[in-house]
């Protein structure tokens, strides 16, 4: 639940705080794009901050920030195999892997190939906002505010600190030439 709020908060401090600064820092659209991209987590957010910038910066964002997601698959089998091989005691013998994942890609590359008809992507992207949606909702029937307040600042100070880590590196990067 503090991930999920801290992500949030952060996202939607950096979504109206960004284009703020790049505009005052003088950096370019596809600069822009890739600072926004790389640094924000929420795709809704990345969506918002760079569109709000100009066209070339939203797409430049929504391009960076899928291939975040994109490389999380693997990510996920790194862990997922890495996970099975630390345990201890007996084990099933089965390799746990996230299978959301291959229906992900599975749907990544059939698009891509624009093999998906069009009132099926309209209908699976409408389903996956209502998922979404539920999902959201989820989080806030199990979220308890006295539980999140009795954990204290060190987690607000870890997404805080991993925000400002994440966007000086990209600042950096980008200012050295180097991205």
């Amino acid at each position: 639940l503090v991930a999920v709020v801290g992500v949030t908060a952060m996202g939607t401090i950096s979504m109206i705080f960004y284009p703020v600064v790049i505009g005052f820092m003088g950096l370019s659209d596809s600069d822009a794009g890739l600072l926004i991209g790389g640094t924000i987590h929420d795709v809704s957010q990345v969506v918002g901050a760079g569109y709000s910038i100009s066209e070339e910066a939203g797409d430049k964002a929504i391009l960076v920030k899928l291939i975040r997601v994109f490389l999380l698959v693997p990510v996920l089998i790194i862990f997922s195999y890495g996970f099975h091989k630390s345990q201890t005691g007996p084990s099933s013998g089965k390799f746990i892997f996230p299978f959301f994942m291959i229906g992900f890609l599975s749907l990544v590359i059939l698009n891509s190939f624009h093999l998906v008809p069009d009132i099926m992507r309209e209908g699976l992207q409408t389903c996956s906002k209502g998922m979404l949606v539920m999902a959201i909702t989820a989080v806030g029937m199990k979220t308890s505010l006295q539980r999140l307040f009795s954990l204290g600042w060190r987690p607000v100070i870890l997404i805080i600190g991993e925000s400002l880590v994440l966007a000086g590196l990209y600042f950096s990067l980008i200012a050295l030439g180097l991205i």
